[in-house]
């Protein structure tokens, strides 16, 4: 499950049964950062995969004749 789906499955959740994240990190896990530490995560993969895209289009692989490298 992706970090997103999974933090709002757990946002949603923890609402439902009218709990907080916290609680229920530590009822499951026994890490009461483990949703902090999630979002936390995803945020600077979400970072990172935008250095990523805007660098290899800053970037461009090199055009090559003859069809696909080895």
């Amino acid at each position: 499950m992706e970090s997103k789906a999974l933090i709002q499955t757990i946002e949603s959740y923890c609402e439902a049964v009218g709990i907080s994240p916290t609680t229920l990190g530590v009822k499951v896990l026994g890490n009461s950062r483990f949703l902090d530490r999630l979002k936390s995560r995803a945020a600077r993969d979400e970072e990172a995969a935008r250095r990523l895209i805007a660098y290899m289009a800053e970037n461009p692989a090199p055009k090559t004749s003859g069809g696909a490298s080895p």
